[in-house]
């Protein structure tokens, strides 16, 4: 079964929340009335919408509501070709007075008013739900949630252009090359789709998906509203800067270390403004770096901290401040990498090896040769660890570490029998004591939907763990399994695992595919990595077909130790006897590069066996179960490839699995 995380710099719903903002809307000298659709039934009140519009864009607020209110007199139902309504801008010029409890109301009855009469407002249905959500009004949740999921279900280029490119340009900084390249080839090809993308972002990010309300849409929109106050800016349709992205995304940082006045220089600044955000206590390298090329405000996040150095400067062997001739571009980097030093191990090495280069000029070669490259790597790094993290909704110290993995085998319906297994150390829990022993609880729900993210299958999950003694509680691990049986085609996967008495919970979230076997032919199950693979009798959850089989829940297999293998070949020939004969081979391989001859033709990937066994077996059923205990040596750590080819010996056909492992230290 291929598992894949989701890219998660997905921030998508931003721009939909900045959207609705007052600040943000089209002027009135920017738009054309005859973009207002004159249908008999809604010219009424035409003239003095317009002047409302015109007296929004002059600030002149009091005049607009008094327009806007003689408009509703008139005609209750007025309503521009996008589908924009005087109420929504009602709501809007209320708001923009900080009457906002007024625009509320205004907005709910703009909403009722157009439903009597079978119509729809989706600018003033996204307006109400944001103003739910920043205003925190209690019992409005699961309304807010199904209001943001009506615009989705709705709103098209052709309709509401400004409304649907708005999120899309704003949601385009997060999301992962699969979803841009969605939106951009369903543009002018499939009006749905961009819509269909982003309704799939929020369902896949959504804290509990198997709820009514999503909460995160809620956390969104307050986050959006903070950032606009603490990071404002003028350049962006967002209303805040590259502060605010990482900020809605994961929320406060656990330490921020600023410097807002930099370092002047002789040409601009030899060290620019900068802020360093920490999340170390969600991942020990989860941190950013931004900094403040001009103006007062406006923060953009950068790779790293070599771009704190101004740009005249960073380069420069020499001296460049006669004034002061000790500070060269080698001495700006030890004043910022000293101060830096006592946040990240990354910062205090770099003190360190700028300290081990003979002179100045050989410091600033050696930066410059490795400290962008790295600053790159890092950036390139935490792209790839968010993906693996849902927005910040969980308090980083409830965060619960688990590990998650899944195979996939054929189930005699032909339906796939699909095994998830989960672990997590003893350690990290919380427990009561019960006479000599201790316990804890630890419950969880287990969901998969779609590729729409319809639900397919949901379970509750409750594990009561009992420890003997105070060395397991330390050392032990907690293993389980969730079965259930699909059909193949696209998932999504929602686990989520708490242990009430630490307070701390760990929700995993991945997309996933089961292919649909060869219709006619020999073919194999996943390979299950395992612990230990013995023959059992017994009835259990790790027990099948004969044999207790101990999950592993990663791929990393440690340096010199055995590990087994499990999985099943199916439709295997059976000869006259009734039985089958087959062979199977073990096979680890890794891809290197061999360099050609002198090195003037570059090089060539190669790929080197390591390791290789094979038994013959033979059996009663074109099913068999099968596994193997692999004693693979001393393996240089890295990635490798572990392969397992069946030799139906009474046909002569053969298949083939493969996954990757981890050789670790």
């Amino acid at each position: 079964m291929v598992i894949r995380f989701f890219n998660t710099w997905t921030m998508l719903i931003c721009t939909l929340f900045c959207l609705a903002q007052p600040v943000l809307f089209v002027s009135a000298k920017e738009k054309s009335f005859e973009e207002i659709e004159k249908k008999p039934a809604y010219q009424t009140g035409l003239e003095d919408y317009q002047l409302a519009l015109a007296a929004i864009d002059k600030k002149e607020y009091d005049l607009a509501e008094e327009y806007l209110h003689r408009v509703l007199a008139e005609n209750a139902l007025f309503q521009e070709k996008s589908g924009k309504s005087a109420w929504q801008q009602l709501g809007r010029v209320l708001e923009l007075q900080d009457k906002k409890m007024a625009a509320v109301e205004v907005l709910e009855k703009g909403i009722d008013t157009l439903k009597s009469a079978g119509l729809s407002d989706y600018y003033l249905n996204f307006d109400l739900a944001r103003m739910y959500a920043e205003n925190r009004i209690e019992g409005r949740e699961a309304l807010i949630t199904s209001l943001v999921y009506e615009v989705l279900q709705h709103i098209t280029y052709q309709n509401q252009p400004d409304l649907l490119q708005r999120f899309v340009d704003v949601v385009s900084f997060n999301l992962n090359e699969s979803e841009r390249d969605q939106i951009k080839k369903a543009r002018n090809k499939k009006p749905g789709e961009p819509v269909q993308t982003l309704y799939n972002f929020l369902r896949r990010e959504d804290p509990n998906p198997v709820t009514e309300q999503n909460e995160l849409i809620s956390i969104i929109f307050q986050r959006e509203a903070e950032a606009r106050e603490r990071f404002t800016t003028y350049s962006s349709l967002k209303g805040y800067d590259e502060r605010g992205d990482i900020f809605v995304r994961l929320g406060n940082p656990w330490k921020i270390y600023p410097s807002h006045s930099g370092t002047p220089g002789e040409m601009g600044y030899a060290i620019y403004p900068y802020e360093i955000w920490l999340y170390t206590q969600r991942h020990p390298d989860l941190y950013f770096t931004f900094i403040r090329e001009r103006g007062v405000g406006d923060y953009k996040l950068v790779d790293g901290a070599e771009s704190l150095l101004g740009s005249f400067y960073k380069r420069r062997r020499e001296f460049f401040n006669r004034g002061n001739p000790g500070q060269t571009v080698t001495s700006l980097r030890f004043h910022l990498y000293e101060e830096l030093a006592g946040l990240h191990e990354d910062f205090k090495e770099r003190v360190y090896r700028l300290q081990e280069q003979y002179s100045a000029a050989e410091a600033a070669d050696y930066a410059n040769a490795h400290f962008i490259a790295e600053d790159r790597a890092h950036a390139a790094y935490v792209d790839t660890l968010m993906q693996t993290f849902g927005f910040g909704v969980v308090d980083v110290s409830e965060i619960l570490p688990l590990e998650l993995s899944g195979s996939w085998f054929s189930d005699l319906n032909g339906d796939l029998r699909t095994e998830f297994y989960y672990s997590l150390r003893n350690r990290d829990l919380f427990y009561d004591k019960y006479g000599e022993n201790l316990y804890t609880i630890l419950l969880g729900e287990a969901a998969i939907f779609d590729e729409n993210f319809k639900l397919v299958v949901h379970d509750s999950l409750r594990h009561k763990v009992n420890v003997g003694n105070g060395e397991e509680s330390q050392n032990g691990v907690f293993l389980s399994q969730w079965n259930v049986l699909l059909k193949p085609g696209k998932y999504n996967l929602f686990f989520k695992l708490e242990n009430p008495n630490s307070k701390k919970q760990s929700t995993i979230r991945t997309e996933f595919e089961l292919l649909s076997p060869p219709a006619t032919g020999l073919y194999l199950s996943d390979i299950q990595l395992a612990l230990d693979i013995h023959p059992s009798d017994e009835n259990g959850l790790f027990t099948k077909n004969g044999y207790f089989i101990k999950p592993k829940t990663n791929r990393k297999i440690q340096n010199e130790q055995n590990f087994f293998v499990y999985f099943e070949t199916y439709r295997l020939s059976l000869d006259a006897n009734g039985k089958s004969n087959y062979q199977a081979e073990y096979i680890v391989e890794k891809e290197q590069e061999k360099k050609r001859l002198f090195g003037l033709l570059g090089s060539t990937p190669v790929t080197k066996r390591f390791y290789r066994d094979q038994v013959q077996k033979n059996g009663q059923n074109p099913i068999q179960a099968e596994s193997h205990n692999l004693a693979l040596g001393d393996l240089e750590k890295g990635e490798y490839s572990l392969k397992i080819v069946v030799t139906d010996l009474n046909s002569g056909e053969k298949a083939s699995n493969a996954i990757r492992v981890q050789v670790i230290k």
